[in-house]
């Protein structure tokens, strides 16, 4: 993915900690918004004899990129190297983003600190720092901010050797932006914590978890202090209010300077800064931490540009789920955990019976109606959705469809190239289940449907899962030739589906990160339809069941279709095989980089040797753990 703005990162280490810089900077060369420039910051009096000093594995890449430089400083500034020359180099909106060399970033860290960017109007700093520090504000992170140079205003004046030798820089910069009437906003998706990040944390230079290791609390409070005279000093001697009024302000009225025009300002609106104006005047000058729910601040999280990105510039984006009233109380607490996703739908789709509460079937239901209904089931879902309009609940008058609510609304009525994504009632999703699934349908080009099932499945090929499972209306295309009213009460309806996907030759391809899809799949499981993903005797009899009617359907509506030649029984199994042999000799000669060829010689090990057995396969661990 690219971006308008050119975008450096830059980062700073010493002796004892060299070693870590090669795998951190290998996680920021892998990013998926990849940076134009990275700086790497050092000292000669760390390093007498420079490069001679340095890892000749640091150096190999340095070798191998030509956007990656080396810069040299004399005088040894510390973490403020990091910032430095970036700052000298820099025009004033380009975006500058500092890490830690003792940090392994995921490699989506810097487009969620763009996509926050742009989510504040382009117009503030953005932190990974989940906490409001001190000053009752959000404040600069050395192990990850993004910035412009022009947030820091004169920043140079402000620069004097004790503030660049005796000054936590983190809190100063803070002070410089707020100084320039720039809040610093904390980034909007989940970006693992610091503690999380850390790696190989050895060797702290003014690192307070080393003090903290060692129940050493003086040299944070030394610290502490002379960071705040070597603040003041500058300020003192900077700062300036009318011609001939000399004014020394202290952190307080700068603080609460830039609070007053942030509540005229543009960015008011958002509710974290709200957030700020309301703790600060609440604890004025009482230097207190807070921890933030991200949750709590309403962030309003929409991505509209890079769901396009995904899915095309004209499709919607669908979630669909089905419930009944042994389970409705989980409604509420899955859909805030998609609506807490990276990249939102377009729609959110419930489905739901009207039967199963003595609804009558004349009756329209919206949510007028549930408020006037006096169920208490629905309160919170309908608070829900009267905040996030994006929640549209659809009514059957068939309370026996089951789990097949879920696909049916939304096969009739989106076009056939938007894309769904089913999930299920009795699971939590993470932040990032919806971009793991897109991105891996756009990795495979955007051909073929996305199941959460990542090894070979009994019915030939990948399968169909209810839970998971990323399609486009069009895959699906005539299906209702494949359907009848019995075969509509039956379950698990996963498997029909899967083979009407067959019949119209289309091939499940496996999702790349599927560890990234959950956060608890046993969420109040209470009332499963089979024991919440248990193989029992009830779910086996009645996969028997709804497999003989699928089959019936098969041998009755494709008479004289070419797959059913390879004679398979069951006889779905002809469909898949068939389309798995068009699928190895279309793409024999395209899938070559790693993952796809991984997929391709298991779909081929498949069909040669094992094909409509159940095959574990090292896709499950080989897979499981990366996103694209």
């Amino acid at each position: 993915m690219k971006i308008k703005e050119h975008l450096i990162v830059s980062i700073t280490s010493w002796h004892k900690r060299i070693l870590n810089v090669r795998p951190v900077i290998e996680s920021i060369i892998n990013q998926t918004i990849p940076p134009d420039k990275i700086l790497i910051n050092l000292c000669i009096e760390d390093f007498p004899n420079m490069t001679e000093d340095l890892p000749s594995d640091l150096l190999e890449l340095i070798a191998n990129h030509s956007n990656i430089e080396l810069y040299w400083f004399i005088e040894n500034y510390k973490a403020w190297k990091k910032h430095l020359h970036a700052l000298d180099i820099a025009n004033q909106d380009d975006l500058i983003i500092s890490i830690d060399d003792d940090h392994i970033y995921p490699n989506d860290f810097i487009e969620k600190l763009y996509v926050s960017y742009c989510y504040y109007g382009k117009k503030c700093p953005v932190t990974l720092n989940k906490i409001m520090l001190c000053h009752n504000i959000w404040t600069f992170n050395g192990p990850g901010t993004l910035y412009r140079k022009s947030d820091w205003g004169e920043y140079q004046k402000y620069l004097t050797y004790d503030v660049l030798h005796n000054c936590i820089n983190d809190i100063f910069i803070t002070i410089l932006f707020a100084l320039n009437g720039v809040p610093i906003l904390p980034e909007i998706f989940h970006i693992p914590d610091d503690d999380e990040l850390l790696f190989c944390d050895n060797n702290s230079y003014t690192d307070k978890r080393a003090a903290a290791r060692h129940n050493e609390e003086n040299p944070m409070i030394t610290l502490r202090d002379n960071t705040l005279i070597a603040m003041e000093q500058s300020l003192s001697k900077n700062y300036f209010k009318g011609a001939n009024t000399k004014y020394t302000p202290t952190f307080w009225d700068i603080i609460e300077s830039l609070i007053v025009k942030l509540k005229t300002s543009s960015v008011a609106n958002f509710s974290c800064v709200q957030y700020e104006i309301d703790k600060f005047y609440s604890n004025f000058l009482k230097p207190n931490v807070y921890n933030v729910n991200y949750k709590d601040l309403s962030l309003d999280i929409y991505r509209s540009s890079f769901r396009e990105d995904y899915i095309g510039k004209d499709n919607k984006l669908i979630i669909t789920l089905s419930s009944w009233p042994g389970r409705i109380s989980n409604v509420v607490p899955v859909l805030e955990s998609i609506l807490y996703n990276s990249i939102l739908p377009t729609d959110i789709v419930v489905n739901f019976a009207k039967p199963d509460w003595n609804i009558p079937l004349d009756v329209a239901v919206d949510l007028d109606y549930l408020e006037t209904f006096k169920n208490d089931d629905f309160k919170d879902l309908i608070a829900l959705a009267r905040k996030n309009p994006i929640i549209k609940m659809h009514w059957y008058d068939d309370a026996e469809l089951k789990s097949w609510k879920k696909h049916l609304y939304v096969l009739d009525n989106y076009s056939e190239n938007d894309v769904v994504i089913c999930i299920d009632d009795d699971i939590l999703y993470s932040e990032v289940f919806i971009e793991t699934m897109l991105k891996s349908y756009n990795y495979y080009g955007r051909e073929f449907p996305i199941t959460s099932i990542t090894s070979s499945y009994c019915h030939g090929m990948f399968g169909f899962c209810g839970h998971s499972t990323l399609y486009r209306p069009g895959d699906f295309k005539g299906y209702k030739e494949y359907i009848t009213p019995e075969i509509l009460h039956m379950l698990p309806e996963d498997n029909h589906l899967l083979n009407i996907l067959h019949l119209n030759n289309k091939l499940l391809m496996p999702v790349i990160g599927r560890n990234f899809l959950f956060k608890d799949v046993n969420f109040n499981a209470g009332d499963s339809n089979f024991g919440n993903g248990v193989f029992n005797d009830i779910w086996w009899k009645n996969y028997h069941q709804i497999m003989e009617e699928s089959e019936k359907i098969i041998l009755t509506k494709c008479k004289g279709r070419k797959e059913l030649e390879e004679n398979w029984h069951p006889v779905f199994f002809s469909f898949a095989i068939y389309n798995a042999t068009q699928f190895l000799k279309k793409y024999k000669n395209l899938w070559t980089d790693e993952y796809k060829k991984l997929i391709y010689d298991n779909i081929q090990n498949h069909v040669n040797s094992g094909f409509g057995n159940v095959m574990e396969t090292c896709l499950e661990t080989t897979l499981d753990n990366k996103i694209i």
